[in-house]
């Protein structure tokens, strides 16, 4: 699931219905099984994604060096002088190509993406395992207001 598939699902899921509180009780396990097998499916393809990153950045240090292989170079697609006919930059100025090249942001913005996805599920396990909390306080709204 992406991330806006899982904050729809937690917007149904989070919902404790006052009528049902041994139901909301009982159903934690089950959310809590469900979000902790998203939580470690996120965090392989966030792995993934970073080895993937490593990968494309030795490439472009390799392609912006002019070390890269004319092979790998196609089977990326990419342009053979990464400089546009400009003077290569100084190693010190290399970071800013890094920086501003558009397939490493790309990439950066994916693996941004899955870091957002795994914090959002590790938050919604933190609701859940609290979520005995909620129903007990419910309940002893629901004493208080009908003087039990």
């Amino acid at each position: 699931m992406n991330l806006e598939q899982i904050m729809k699902e937690w917007q149904i899921d989070a919902v404790i219905d006052e009528m049902e509180l041994g139901d909301a009780s009982r159903k934690s396990a089950v959310l809590h099984g469900k979000y902790l097998m998203e939580l470690n499916i996120a965090k392989m393809q966030f792995k993934q994604k970073e080895m993937g990153f490593k990968q494309l950045l030795k490439d472009k240090q390799l392609w912006y060096a002019g070390k890269l292989e004319k092979d790998t170079i196609d089977g990326y697609g990419w342009e053979y002088d990464p400089y546009n006919g400009l003077a290569k930059p100084l190693k010190s100025d290399m970071d800013y190509w890094y920086d501003a090249d558009p397939e490493i942001q790309a990439y950066q913005l994916k693996i941004e993406q899955f870091k957002i996805k795994v914090n959002t599920i590790e938050e919604i396990l933190n609701m859940i395992k609290w979520r005995h909390t909620q129903v007990k306080n419910a309940i002893d709204f629901m004493k208080f207001t009908s003087g039990i």
